[in-house]
């Protein structure tokens, strides 16, 4: 079966209307084909429907289920029968049957909120404290697996805007502060906030990949953007430029960084040597570039990066594998 849960407007059989409540729809595998076309079903998440309960940031993760193992649970933002913002949580049934939606506010009267990430035991999440204007991030969990969730960590509060929510799946998280000047850009290890980095402009692509955290920004010297990770273990930032791999010539920089792969030991991205546009690869020591132009985000096997592209040392779009230090093996060539 296939089940989809989605927010949105609709008017149901009975020609009820329901404004921005939360529904389900699932199709089941007949062991010929996928089944016809079914009309959603209405979940109650707090409201009865009595206002619009506007979900947003569906996100869905599992906890434990208290006996060893594990459940699914659909978080979301949502307004309560009050109008109140708040976070609430649905444990899965796939197969029918929906009951009332758990919600929290975290203490905060009611809150807007922003971003929701999988975190232990439950999520973790960004959010506007609607009568102070605090922005914070907290987690919301259910560490004795009981299925009553709340926060046990409030890692920062602050009257800046709190922004690009990312975790890296084993207990540690990142942000950016935007202070409306600048970008601070912070790291929690689970334990303790650190201090990462601050600019004038913007952090973009903010991600984790091969025990590291990367980002893009304008580089140190200037002149134009360049890749900057920051070592989790030691807590030491470094900036990949491909500007200084290339001695400097003009209009070197970053165009993106493949930020959904992540590389044992490395960080993996597009970048600029002024003449052609390359994979690059990143320890925070060495910088490595590739003969590769990829034409696809890629993924990950056994550590390394797998993808398509242009080699230029063959001619030709390829099929090709790149470890963290460089190395390329082409794994499918169709001129062969």
């Amino acid at each position: 079966a296939k089940t989809y849960y989605f927010a949105g407007d609709f008017t149901d059989a009975n020609g009820d209307h329901h404004d921005d409540a939360l529904w389900r729809a699932t199709v089941e595998y007949d062991g010929l084909g996928w089944g016809s076309r079914v009309l959603p079903e209405a979940l109650d998440n707090g409201s009865g429907f009595a206002v619009a309960t506007n979900p947003h940031d569906l996100t869905v993760t599992s906890v434990p289920d208290g006996f060893g193992g594990t459940k699914e649970r659909l978080f979301f933002f949502q307004t309560d029968e009050f109008g109140n913002g708040q976070i609430a949580t649905i444990e899965l049934d796939h197969f029918g049957g929906s009951s009332g939606s758990t919600g929290g506010d975290l203490g905060y009267q009611s809150f807007t909120g922003q971003e929701i990430r999988p975190w232990a035991d439950g999520v973790v999440l960004s959010g506007v404290d609607d009568l102070t204007g605090t922005n914070f991030v907290a987690n919301w969990v259910d560490p004795d697996a009981d299925g009553f969730f709340f926060p046990t960590v409030v890692v920062m509060e602050t009257s800046s805007t709190i922004e690009q929510l990312i975790v890296d799946g084993q207990g540690g998280l990142a942000f950016i502060e935007d202070d409306g000047a600048s970008d601070i850009l912070w790291y929690y290890d689970g334990n303790a906030v650190w201090f990462v980095d601050q600019k004038f402009g913007e952090f973009t692509d903010l991600a984790f990949a091969g025990g590291q955290l990367g980002w893009i920004a304008e580089s140190d010297a200037g002149a134009h953007q360049a890749v900057f990770g920051y070592d989790t273990a030691t807590n030491t930032r470094f900036e990949a430029d491909t500007d200084e791999a290339t001695g400097g010539i003009a209009g070197d920089g970053v165009s993106s960084m493949y930020h959904h792969v992540a590389l044992a030991g490395a960080l993996a991205f597009y970048g600029n040597d002024g003449s052609s546009q390359n994979l690059y690869l990143t320890n925070g020591t060495n910088l490595v570039q590739t003969d590769l132009t990829p034409y696809s985000p890629g993924d990950v096997l056994g550590g390394d990066w797998v993808g398509v592209g242009f080699d230029a040392s063959v001619g030709r779009v390829v099929l090709e594998r790149i470890d963290s230090a460089g190395a390329q093996s082409v794994l499918y060539d169709n001129a062969l």
